[in-house]
């Protein structure tokens, strides 16, 4: 199957409780799962997503962001000697999410996706870098941009980018691209 990755990033330890609508402290897994159910159907109506213009993606990085205060960031810790990833969803439609933490001073290996994406910062400061092969294929820097919570971004299939805990433990959640496997665990 093929399949999307998302990523929403968390630094620090946890939030205990979250305070439900109603103003009730609510566990915060459940609130998790209602959304990320919300977020499953605003991706799935949105139809095949292999092709999508930058506006559909802009508006899924949108969805996406509006998802990360509900991450229960108390199952998001990495462990100490590599980053953690936690799969939020893996969906028939061919795309998954997932929860990314790394502490301050970890990063993944750098890599590129089979297909497009999205990740928001949902705690710590991620340090994203972007590299491009030169002619004998050796990855070369392009540029880097630090995400603080809130903030994130889109890539495309061929973008290689190698993502780095910088300030607190950065967590991530990341929309796995629609037409990719799913990121290797750690």
């Amino acid at each position: 199957m093929a399949h999307a990755w998302g990523c929403v990033g968390i630094a620090g330890r946890g939030l205990g409780s979250i305070t439900g609508p109603s103003g009730s402290a609510t566990n915060p897994g459940s609130v998790e799962r209602a959304a990320v159910a919300a977020f499953t159907r605003y991706v799935n109506a949105l139809g095949d997503l292999r092709r999508a213009p930058v506006r559909t993606r802009l508006a899924v990085l949108s969805a996406l962001r509006a998802l990360t205060p509900a991450i229960d960031r108390s199952a998001c810790v990495a462990p100490t000697d590599r980053y953690g990833r936690r799969v939020l969803r893996e969906d028939p439609a061919g795309w998954s999410l997932a929860a990314i933490s790394l502490r301050y001073g970890q990063q993944t290996e750098a890599h590129d996706h089979d297909g497009w994406g999205g990740a928001v910062t949902v705690q710590g400061i991620e340090r994203d870098r972007r590299y491009r092969p030169n002619d004998k294929g050796v990855l070369r820097p392009i540029g880097e941009h630090d995400y603080p919570p809130g903030s994130g971004y889109v890539f495309d299939p061929s973008d290689v980018h190698r993502p780095v805990g910088i300030f607190g433990e950065p967590e991530r959640v990341v929309i796995p691209d629609p037409v990719s496997p799913a990121m290797p665990s750690p």
